[in-house]
């Protein structure tokens, strides 16, 4: 009679709706991202990025005298030097992916592209591989890749800093 014991009519999730539209094409070439016109996609490795600044520890030295003037008061003077010193420090752990153009870097904390013009150099340490891109408002950073590259890979990645095309 009015119809308040008939069943309702389920309705589709989000996913489900996603999951049937197939003119949408996200990925392209197994890339986790967009791509820009005529970039192809080359790979990811797990990475971890190091910046250069200050390790917390403070060191000075250098002759100086120290004078009593009065009781509690000294005259002090010479030529000492104060500073801190810096070095390689962890900063986040997140993936690096390489393409034609560019490296992205997919962290923890922040994401960003580079293009293979900023890259300084490729260095292979016990560790493993290292790379070093030259920033140009700031220090540079440093991606250590812990994970071992085949020689076809890490051949790609050199090809591709020195501006020869995949």
């Amino acid at each position: 009679m009015f119809n308040l014991f008939k069943k309702k009519e389920k309705l589709p999730s989000y996913i489900e709706l996603v999951n049937q539209t197939t003119d949408v094409n996200v990925f392209k070439d197994s890339s986790p991202f967009r791509l820009k016109k005529d970039e192809k996609y080359i790979g990811c490795k797990p990475a971890t990025l190091f910046l250069y600044k200050s390790d917390g520890r403070i060191a000075g030295h250098g002759v100086t005298a120290r004078i009593k003037i009065a009781k509690g008061i000294y005259y002090r003077a010479g030529a000492g030097r104060v500073g801190s010193s810096k070095s390689w420090q962890p900063d986040q752990t997140g993936d690096l992916h390489f393409t034609s153009d560019r490296i992205i870097f997919n962290g923890s904390n922040k994401n960003f592209s580079v293009r293979w013009n900023k890259v300084l150099e490729l260095q292979t340490e016990e560790t493993g591989k290292q790379i070093k891109i030259d920033r140009e408002t700031g220090a540079d950073w440093l991606f250590q890749l812990g994970e071992n590259f085949e020689h076809t890979e890490f051949r790609t990645i050199w090809n591709m800093s020195q501006g020869e095309m995949v």
